[in-house]
């Protein structure tokens, strides 16, 4: 059978990047001792709890990369998404919402955001209820984000991302971690405050000139014209005693976006905090406590178009307090974990929702040229997330046996995770007016004084939205255990992870297997491998949907003799329902090699993975009179291939890396809320001249097959830095149903097209003087452009959206 020439491409160009990689070094001269330039220490990035090896695929920015990037919000996403193997969703930085300051999407690996782990000095930070829900204005489900608290990039110690051969400490995710260590206290006692701004006047908008007007005019938040961002904080540590430290931190980013709203101008605004309080403990070498807490809410303030009393407020974020201690002893290093969290996704909003008729009481919608008044909002609704976790890993010394050597590390974790769902009173929306004329009688309310005006109209519809409560709870347990082996030239890194989940009632085995080979035994060139599967995390979501009451529709012929009798006409027999499924899984495939070349270390990988059991929707079919259930099943499929080849180098004053990656992801479905039935597995469509599975059809997001980064930064007399982040990104594919079908053997399929846009390389820069002010203060002025040469580049997927041109952001940071 001959090889499907996807993956005869694929593999030719593995082959073809590593044949020009090698023939690179071989052309290099070699260099004599004494005339390689002198490079400092790199300031060493230890990992606590993780064996420290070759084999593992992770990328690190320090504190100090972190500090000279462009950092526009400050979201530690803007930042991961310059590592090799990170996409970010191509509606994150659209010309349509610069004001809005969520950290981006991020899918690792070809995963979706929602399959990431993201954790925070060893604790998790990962929500379980809706993570990509994004509309603020449905009745019954609220936004989400995949990650609890939206840390700000200035408390990262260092941020490692882990793609591939991830060590077996790390479960719960099918597409990367995202491993955050916040910043300790400082020796001293010192501190700083900073503030930065942007806004929309140095900001260039690309808009399509069709929508050119409806944004200028804009009601919605889909459209944001206007806004003004300040970002700004301070933090402060203080030495309690020699071996003691305690860290104050408090951080905001606040947006105000002003819309149009019944012919004036009203904000939305978006606000997220971060107060981090940390005491650090080292009373011995060997021994470190620490204690932490982190308060980070984010508050979206909204309104519904030309509705009186239609404003609303999305609240998301929550706060976590956290503990660990770590122990090096003779027989090896122990680490102690434990911490409590809370995240919300909640509405304040007004209880009811009304659709009037113009009337002299309620005529404001003739303002903006409609024959209705709106008013009111969609209640009161609380979601909370509510966790418990403890860890215990162990990291032998290493011991010798035979001619190998082994590091031993096992571990285990404890997770227990709560959801609650609750509308505390039903709400109505209230609809399709009776208004009060000749020669009828004039409309007598009596009782009835909410959807009913004396002598004017009342409202004889509306959809009742019952309260509703449910609960959902997730234990999980996990142990882990990896051996380091090294013999001669080699090195392998086998291990397992075990996990159980009482929610699914799964028990999952994840096998581990990394290795190396250092080719010339000098260190300088090594081949690595890898066969790993990786478990992905139960969702709370449907758990919760399951308990929201069905929707009703009621209605009232007439309003007589002060009463208001409602009849229900029909419920809308459609509802969630929970599932009990096996556990998504991919299994990844890694080869590669590492050589030391030109002062820096240059690593090419071929990474392969196959999603299976993925969560997908289905729905009941159509019996009259019965409910209709949506729930989750596991038809959903990917796969994902990529090619990437990574170098850094730093030197005294400058740092230089470069990294490019060649992806291609095929996938069922979008996410968890697509319908996917077993049925459609089978169907086949047209695309790119032949018959192929709707399975083998490219995603629809992050689906740039070419990606790109370089990161330069350097400092120059006179107190000058400067960094340079280059970003190119190929053009963009998407995938759309034509809405034709052609005739193949007389059986007709559905014609899917690709809309090819072009590729895009964008320049961020960052300016930073320190004039000197006193000795042990410095003043730090900052300028940084985003999109530097003002390209035009399409959102992927859209025909006339486009992202943010040009961007200045000036700040100022006072240090003492």
């Amino acid at each position: 059978m001959m090889e499907p020439e996807s993956t005869h491409n694929s593999r030719g160009l593995a082959v073809r990047l590593l044949l020009v990689f090698l023939l690179l070094h071989g052309g290099v001269p070699p260099v004599a001792a004494d005339e390689v330039p002198a490079v400092p220490a790199i300031e060493p990035v230890v990992v606590t709890g993780t064996v420290a090896s070759d084999v593992s695929g992770m990328s690190v920015l320090g504190k100090k990369q972190i500090a000279t990037l462009p950092a526009g919000d400050g979201n530690v996403g803007d930042l991961v998404k310059l590592m090799p193997g990170v996409q970010i969703s191509d509606s994150a930085n659209t010309s349509f919402k610069g004001g809005e300051i969520t950290p981006p999407l991020l899918s690792i690996s070809g995963g979706r955001p929602y399959q990431n782990n993201f954790r925070i000095d060893g604790m998790g930070n990962n929500s379980l209820i809706d993570p990509i829900e994004d509309n603020p204005h449905k009745f019954d489900r609220l936004p989400g984000h995949p990650e609890e608290i939206f840390l700000n990039s200035r408390l990262v110690q260092t941020a490692t991302v882990y793609d591939h051969n991830v060590p077996a400490r790390f479960g719960g995710f099918s597409g990367g971690v995202v491993d955050i260590e916040t910043i300790d206290p400082a020796d001293e006692f010192s501190g700083a405050v900073y503030y930065k701004t942007t806004r929309d006047t140095w900001t260039e908008f690309h808009i399509d000139p069709d929508e050119q007007n409806d944004f200028v005019q804009s009601a919605t938040y889909v459209r944001q014209p206007v806004f003004r961002k300040h970002s700004g904080g301070f933090d402060v540590s203080a030495p309690l005693a020699a071996e003691t430290g305690l860290l104050l931190s408090y951080q905001f980013l606040y947006s105000e976006i002003p819309l149009v709203f019944l012919n004036e101008k009203t904000d939305q605004r978006r606000f997220s905090q971060n107060l981090l309080a940390k005491l650090v403990h080292e009373p011995t070498e060997t021994d470190r406590f620490s204690l932490q807490a982190i308060y980070s809410p984010y508050e979206g303030r909204y309104f519904t178009k030309d509705t009186l009393r239609g404003d609303f407020t999305i609240k998301g974020g929550g706060m976590s307090l956290s503990g660990g201690y770590e122990k090096k002893t003779r027989v090896g290093s122990f680490e102690f974990a434990a911490g409590v969290r809370t995240s919300e996704n909640s509405r304040d909003a007004e209880k009811d929702f009304f659709t009037w008729t113009n009337s002299p009481s309620k005529n404001w919608g003739s303002l903006v040229g409609s024959s209705t008044s709106k008013e009111g909002g969609f209640g009161d609704i609380d979601i909370i997330q509510d966790s418990l976790e403890a860890t215990i890993d162990y990291s032998s010394p290493k011991f010798e046996s035979g001619d190998g050597s082994h590091v031993v590390s096992a571990g285990l974790a404890f997770l227990s995770t709560r959801g609650r769902y609750d509308r505390h009173q039903t709400s109505y929306s209230y609809r399709t007016s009776v208004p009060s004329s000749p020669p009828e009688p004039a409309t007598a309310c009596g009782a009835d004084t909410v959807a009913c005006l004396p002598a004017e109209q009342y409202l004889r519809r509306r959809s009742v939205y019952g309260e509703s409560h449910s609960s959902a709870e997730l234990n999980q347990f996990a142990f882990y255990l990896e051996d380091l082996f090294r013999f001669r030239r080699m090195e392998i890194r086998p291990g397992v992870r075990l996990s159980q989940d009482d929610l699914m009632d799964n028990f999952n085995v994840e096998p581990r297997l990394a290795g190396a080979y250092d080719l010339f035994g000098d260190g300088e060139t090594k081949f690595v491998g890898g066969w790993n599967r990786y478990y992905g995390r139960t969702l709370l979501t449907y758990k919760l949907r399951e308990g929201i009451a069905l929707q009703e529709l009621q209605s009232r012929t007439t309003v007589v003799d002060n009463t208001s009798e409602w009849t229900t006409t029909s419920t809308i027999l459609a509802g969630d329902q929970f599932s009990r499924l096996k556990t998504p899984f991919v299994d990844e495939i890694v080869a590669g090699i590492d050589h030391y070349v030109w002062g820096g270390t240059a690593s090419l990988r071929y990474l392969q993975r196959d999603g299976e059991d993925e969560f997908a929707r289905e729905r009941d079919p159509f019996v009259s009179g019965v409910i209709r259930y949506a729930r989750l099943n596991n038809n959903g499929k990917s796969h994902y291939e990529s090619c990437r080849f990574s170098w850094e180098r730093q030197w005294q004053s400058q740092f230089l890396g470069f990294n490019i990656t060649y992806e291609k992801a095929t996938t069922t479905h979008g996410d968890y809320d697509d319908t996917l039935l077993v049925d459609d597995l089978d169907d086949q469509v047209w695309f790119d001249g032949g018959l192929i599975y709707r399975d083998e059809l490219p995603r629809e997001d992050y689906n740039r097959p070419w990606e790109a980064s370089l990161l330069y930064s350097v400092s120059f007399p006179g107190d000058v830095t400067f960094s340079n982040v280059t970003h190119f990104r190929d053009g963009y594919k998407n995938i759309e149903d034509s809405g034709s079908q052609i005739d193949v053997g007389g059986t007709f399929y559905d014609v899917y097209a690709e809309f090819n846009r072009s590729s895009s390389t964008i320049f961020d820069w960052r300016v930073d003087w320190i004039p000197t002010v006193v000795p042990g203060k410095s003043l730090t002025l900052t300028l940084e452009v985003f999109n530097v040469f003002d390209k035009k580049v399409f959102v992927g997927g859209a025909d006339d959206e486009y992202e943010l041109g040009r961007q200045f952001w000036l700040g100022a940071e006072y240090r003492f």
